[in-house]
């Protein structure tokens, strides 16, 4: 499609005093251009910014225990994934409580009841029904009527069609398809609205995929963990985002250069959505990624990095209309840029450094 990306440097600007800990999460992207950070560092909670990358407000402090995903869908529904309490949260967009599924404690490991670490939600844009992917502790997705009834479960561990390696994330590719990530069998697989396995795609660790939005409406957005250890320097392997159309087929993207903290470098995009310009935001993994493959993460210091000393910058991408692009635990904005070139500038961690310059998305086995 010919469309290019452009990370945005220095977008976001959030107050001196919050801190994302090295864990901007998850983000999503309300129909007015808001963006959300559901994250899980310093003290989980969800920061609201608005399309300029200004600090709107922050909800939800000291109610969450392991923050995984977020997604917004009609009528300002906020559907929020918690891997620690077992539990998915639906609220409204100023952050009050609509509903839960799941009990506090979970399910047992493998009985494949929910939840056992649920990883992402999806909600069918017609009917309102809710669909769950169980990802830690299960190998299942879990589907649940529009007033929360449980409907029906399936999925297993294994490497077969409709079995699972870490279902990671899903959305709706059409009214009756859904898509999913089945992160450590590399691939997505895609089911009818009853379980039915319908086909696959290969695709290198998927972590979410998402619809396009705005210019990018018709195409599925996938995000892309770092490879093992023994091929984190390699290029074209994993630290990178793909364009897909409703076949499968790859028709564009960004990343895969060697991975780094600099403004055109990707270390591990966790979580990503859409504005309605066509940018991508990115939240990404930072230190669990080095850990797991053992670099070091870069020294603190007052301009790129939170008092714990894990990297916390939030960056976006423009697209070739100047829109933004946001990633990572570090919070990114990718824009759909004009020449197409990544364009570098010094990493500015916005939440964290002194001066309050702003910065915007876990990695290891459990992201």
């Amino acid at each position: 499609m010919g469309t290019t990306f452009t990370p945005v440097a220095n977008h976001f600007r959030i107050p001196h005093e919050l801190s994302f800990g090295g864990a901007a999460n998850a983000v999503a992207v309300t129909d007015d251009d808001r963006v959300l950070v559901f994250n899980r560092g310093g003290s989980p909670s969800v920061v609201v910014l608005d399309k300029a990358g200004n600090y709107l407000t922050r909800w939800g402090v000291g109610e969450f225990a392991c923050p995984h995903s977020v997604v917004y869908v009609r009528d300002d529904a906020v559907f929020l994934v918690d891997t620690g309490t077992h539990r998915v949260e639906q609220r409204d967009v100023d952050g009050k409580l609509v509903r839960v599924l799941g009990q506090q404690g979970g399910a047992a490991r493998l009985s494949g009841d929910p939840f056992a670490q649920p990883t992402d939600v999806a909600v069918h844009p017609v009917t309102g029904d809710i669909f769950v992917t169980d990802g830690y502790g299960n190998a299942r997705v879990h589907h649940f009527d529009a007033a929360g009834r449980h409907v029906k479960s399936w999925g297993e561990p294994g490497t077969g069609p409709g079995q699972f390696a870490i279902p990671h994330a899903l959305c709706f590719v059409d009214e009756g398809t859904l898509a999913v990530c089945d992160r450590e069998n590399y691939r997505v697989q895609l089911f009818d609205l009853d379980g039915t396995w319908l086909e696959e795609w290969h695709a290198f660790r998927p972590s979410c995929i998402r619809p396009g939005q705005g210019p990018l409406a018709g195409l599925l957005i996938v995000s892309h963990l770092h490879p093992p250890r023994l091929l984190w320097d390699m290029p074209d392997i994993g630290h990178s985002v793909s364009l897909y159309d409703r076949a499968g087929t790859r028709v564009g993207g960004f990343g895969g250069g060697p991975p780094g903290y600099g403004w055109d470098q990707i270390l591990s995009p966790h979580f990503i959505d859409s504005d309605s310009e066509g940018s991508i935001y990115l939240a990404e993994t930072t230190s669990r990624v080095l850990a797991a493959v053992g670099i070091d993460r870069p020294p603190t210091s007052n301009s790129s990095h939170c008092g714990n000393g894990r990297c916390t910058r939030r960056r976006s991408w423009r697209n070739d209309r100047g829109i933004p692009i946001t990633g990572r635990r570090r919070l990114h904005r990718h824009a759909r840029g004009g020449d197409g070139r990544w364009h570098r500038d010094r990493p500015v961690h916005r939440a964290e450094s002194r001066r309050g310059r702003g910065s915007r998305r876990r990695g290891g086995h459990r992201a």
